[in-house]
């Protein structure tokens, strides 16, 4: 693995680093979760330091049917509050998870969405 090089502020806002022989090299400026253990990286890492799992029993349907009774549920997970209402009527749940887990890692790395 070689060593990467800081960059200035500007450079590592926009996640440009280059390593040791000058190639510009992707990094993870910010980070955002919206996952079964909790919706923000605090609440998240919280539920894993404290051992926390986000799976648990299927209780949005009768799961009898399937072989798997147990899954991970974005419990608590609002849209509305994360979300301006055109986007909650124009997308699925799974793009407004990704939307906002986009944001909040946006919000993490400093950078205005």
């Amino acid at each position: 693995m070689t060593a990467l090089k800081i960059g200035t502020q500007a450079e590592r806002k926009v996640g440009i680093m280059t390593d040791s022989a000058g190639a510009d090299r992707p990094v993870v400026t910010g980070i955002g979760v919206v996952a079964p253990t909790g919706i923000g990286t605090a609440e998240h890492w919280r539920a894993t330091l404290d051992g926390r799992s986000g799976i648990g029993y299927i209780d949005r349907f009768d799961p009898a049917s399937y072989p798997v009774r147990h899954a991970g549920r974005l419990r608590g997970f609002a849209a509305e509050d994360h979300l301006p209402g055109r986007l909650l009527v124009e997308t699925d749940l799974w793009t407004q998870t990704g939307l906002v887990a986009s944001h909040e890692a946006l919000a993490d790395a400093a950078l205005d969405p």
